[in-house]
């Protein structure tokens, strides 16, 4: 398992065609749900990803499942530390 936290000022919701963009220059297309907002969503987010030209056979003409926990709460350093501590 990979956990990964991001600390951002802000999000916004331009930054899912981005991610989308992100996706389509590694030759991959990638489908979020229509509904996704950062303005709503906690929890697990999925999303299905279909590679168009993998260098892996066993990743050919097939549609994976993959996703994250996203979370969107105050930043406070101390509370951080705590929690890694």
């Amino acid at each position: 398992m990979l956990e990964l936290c991001v600390y951002l000022k802000s999000v916004s919701d331009d930054g899912i065609r981005k991610w989308e963009e992100r996706f389509q220059d590694a030759k991959m297309k990638v489908n979020i749900h229509p509904d996704f907002s950062f303005s709503n969503q906690f929890g697990f987010l999925p999303f299905k990803i279909h590679f168009d030209e993998p260098d892996i056979s066993l990743l050919k003409d097939k549609d994976w499942i993959s996703g994250f926990e996203m979370y969107i709460d105050d930043f406070n350093f101390e509370d951080i530390k705590k929690r890694r501590s």
